[in-house]
Parts: structure tokens; C-alpha cells; sequence
């Protein structure tokens, strides 16, 4: 059987265990002004990368999307006409198989 005591400790069968706080106090004896300040580098030394980061591969993907304007879009252009003009030529067959007879359905 477990007990809950007043002091949020655990007590199963004659044991007592208790709940260790997960968390300390940064800069203890400081200020409170201090702390904050301490807190808000903590955050500036994590976002200032993270921002750079993203900035940077916001000019990466720029550089994906010139690449795929200027080299992918002429190539699928071009296989666009190759395809227009094999579709024309199987087309100009079937007539010229129709013209001359040689295809009966």
C-alpha cells in the first residue's frame, strides 16, 4: 500500500522515498534583475544561430529554385515538343495507313 504524505514524499511499505525537485535556481543570490538578464543571453546564444540558419537556407532554397527556373523548366520544355512532335508523327502514320488501305478495322 502507497501513502501520500503532506510532503509529496512516497511511503510504500516502510520506505521513504522522496521527490527530488527537478529544477535549480540559476544564479542563486543574484537579483532578480540579474536573472533575467541571465536568461535572456541564454535565449539570444540559442536564437541568434537558429536565425542564421534559417536565413541561410532561405538563400539555399533561392538558389534551388533559380536552378529549377533556368535549367529544369527549358529541359521540360523541350520534352514537352519531343513529345508533341512523336504524337504528330504516329498520327501522320495511322492517316497514311488509312490513306492507302493497307488498316481495316
Amino acid at each position: 500500500m502507497i501513502e501520500v504524505d503532506n510532503y509529496l514524499s512516497f511511503v510504500p511499505q516502510g520506505k521513504r522515498w522522496r521527490i527530488r525537485k527537478s529544477f535549480k535556481i540559476f544564479a542563486a543570490g543574484s537579483s532578480l534583475r540579474k536573472r533575467v538578464a541571465y536568461s535572456m543571453a541564454i535565449v539570444r546564444l540559442i536564437l541568434v544561430p537558429v536565425i542564421f540558419l534559417a536565413v541561410y537556407y532561405l538563400f539555399v532554397m533561392g538558389r534551388i529554385v533559380d536552378r529549377i527556373v533556368n535549367v529544369d523548366a527549358p529541359a521540360a520544355k523541350l520534352a514537352e515538343q519531343a513529345s508533341i512532335e512523336i504524337l504528330e508523327a504516329r498520327r501522320a502514320v495511322r492517316n497514311n495507313l488509312f490513306a492507302t488501305g493497307c488498316m481495316s478495322f
